[in-house]
């Protein structure tokens, strides 16, 4: 994967040539790319590439939710997240981990509620990061 290795190197530019010219791309060339962008703190370039997708998986979907949270931008990973459920993927206990987060820094007990129980019905209760991420919820909430 030679745009890997030029992302790794930190070349952006080089990559996105590569990855422009290239004939096919599956969804390892994609979510190389799109990891990296939000890694760089451009989420917007990340989400125009996760927009130009057809097949989206729930790691993509993932990526960039948690890619909104760490950018400070938790109302993008919400909506992102509802998106994700309207397409009828179900999340897994990383993307818990990053809604979860989302809904601490906004507050939104409510929806941290329905991923609360949402979370309990999959099995991820037992989950120490998804536990410690209800707790961070919950005290932000209060605060």
């Amino acid at each position: 994967m030679i745009d890997h290795l030029y992302l790794s190197c930190g070349v952006m530019g080089d990559a996105w040539l590569l990855f422009d010219k290239m004939c096919q791309r599956d969804v390892v060339t994609w979510n190389i790319m799109i990891s990296q962008f939000v890694k760089s703190g451009d989420v917007e370039g990340a989400f125009e590439l996760f927009s130009l997708m057809l097949e989206r998986n729930v790691r993509l979907w993932t990526v960039m939710i948690a890619g909104y949270v760490q950018c400070g931008k938790p109302k993008e990973a919400i909506h992102l997240f509802m998106e994700m459920e309207e397409a009828g993927l179900r999340p897994n206990e990383v993307t818990v981990v990053a809604v979860r987060s989302a809904c601490a820094d906004l507050g939104d007990l409510d929806l941290g509620r329905r991923v609360h129980e949402y979370s309990n019905c999959c099995g991820f209760r037992g989950n120490v990061c998804v536990s410690g991420t209800l707790i961070d919820m919950m005290s932000n909430v209060d605060a």
